[in-house]
């Protein structure tokens, strides 16, 4: 009696399990061929065009940047304990993607989704602070280390009239609200030259067109000089010759003090910067001067060849809104932001090398800056005006009253 009980149980238990095997197997598929299910509707709707115009890429360049992650991202994201994300990874790279891209409020940005603006604010900050750093070391930082100055004469991949310059540095400039608190701690966010208040951060640009490293951000008020300063860890390290480069007649006629060091182009910003490194910048307009032919020449090749960092600039804010316009979100996630960018246009630029249209785009944003700096200089005079204005009226109603009592007085 107990034998065939056992015997009755287990071939209930077999044909259970062989009723389920089918339901199970499609299951499995459809669960497996649907990991990214808003990726996949965008490309119903839209195909290629959508997803390009989404996120920058195209559905295969798309599928290399996740390829580039996909293992880092599963072991790093949405693991541990806590309350899971409901969404795959590969839809919140997709939807961090759009969100670099256009810029927007929490709020609209979510909804493009059909998401809650704090959720979603939660999802993409959570998923940027997994990604940015790998992408960053990565993408950027061994771009330094596999671009030496061998493998950079090897390509010719050099600049055209300094050959001896490692790299391009520059600060770009982006717009923020006016920080809050009192008037000091404010007031350190202001920048002289735009007029306006913002971030600064300092980037290095290979002759290849690749970004090999860039600065924490830093407020609008410290000048170009400062920051490179405050980076001169980087620059000691990239720009330092090795052996190898010791045996290269590097041909440098400027900066031969330092020429165990490779040259850095830069700017007039970095006047006094060559006390320290090998830096090529313009030179400037003596005092009540003109320069001579000369010098002019020197400075049209450093402006030639120092190009390069501007074009990267405009390739990067045509890419990600989020850097071009007025930054609205949340300082403390600013460096997160910016180096994930960095990382991904160096990954755009390996698939499109930039062009000198890339530079017209950064002159764009530029003089938009210019043009917001001296709309907001107009009504502060305005605004100065009309108080001053305000002040006169109440003098001229005040004036005869005092008058009167005076006389009463008297």
């Amino acid at each position: 009696m107990s034998l065939q009980a056992l015997s009755d149980a287990t071939e209930k238990h077999v044909t259970d399990i062989a009723d389920h095997i089918h339901d199970s197997i499609e299951s499995s598929d459809e669960e497996s061929s649907s990991n990214c299910p808003i990726f996949d509707k965008f490309y119903d709707e839209g195909g290629q065009v959508a997803i390009k115009s989404m996120t920058n890429y195209t559905p295969t360049e798309f599928s290399q940047v996740w390829l580039s992650m996909s293992d880092h991202v599963s072991a790093n994201w949405n693991t541990g304990r806590g309350r899971k994300s409901s969404f795959t990874a590969k839809d919140a790279l997709f939807m961090t993607l759009a969100v670099l891209k256009h810029g927007q409020t929490w709020d609209f940005a979510g909804k493009m989704f059909g998401i809650y603006g704090v959720t979603f604010e939660r999802l993409i900050i959570g998923f940027l602070k997994v990604i940015s750093p790998y992408l960053y070391e990565k993408s950027v930082e061994r771009v330094e280390e596999k671009w030496n100055m061998k493998k950079c004469m090897t390509d010719s991949k050099l600049f055209n009239y300094f050959d001896y310059a490692r790299y391009a540095t520059d600060v770009t400039f982006q717009q923020c609200n006016r920080p809050s608190g009192n008037m000091s701690e404010g007031k350190v966010y202001f920048s002289g030259k735009h007029k306006l208040y913002g971030y600064k951060v300092e980037v290095s640009v290979l002759p290849s067109g690749l970004a090999i490293g860039c600065t924490k951000h830093y407020p609008g008020s410290i000048s170009d000089l400062e920051i490179f300063r405050n980076n001169s860890g980087f620059h000691e390290e990239a720009s330092k010759k090795v052996v190898v480069d010791q045996s290269y007649d590097d041909n440098g006629l400027h900066e031969i003090h330092r020429m165990d060091y490779w040259g850095i182009l830069a700017d007039k910003g970095y006047q006094g910067a060559s006390e320290d490194f090998r830096v090529i910048h313009p030179i400037k307009n003596p005092p009540r001067g003109i320069l001579s032919t000369e010098d002019q020449e020197f400075n049209r090749k450093v402006s030639s060849d120092r190009i390069i960092v501007e074009n990267y600039f405009g390739r990067m804010t045509s890419l990600f809104t989020v850097l071009s316009h007025k930054y609205r979100w949340n300082e403390k996630i600013y460096d997160t932001i910016f180096k994930a960018c960095l990382a991904l246009t160096n990954f755009h630029i390996k698939l499109n090398p930039l062009r000198n249209t890339d530079g017209f785009h950064y002159a764009g944003v530029r003089n938009r800056l210019r043009s917001i700096s001296s709309e907001e200089s107009d009504k502060r005079k305005r605004s100065y005006e009309k108080s001053i204005e305000r002040r006169r009226q109440r003098m001229r109603t005040m004036t005869p009253r005092v008058l009167f009592e005076e006389s009463d007085s008297s």
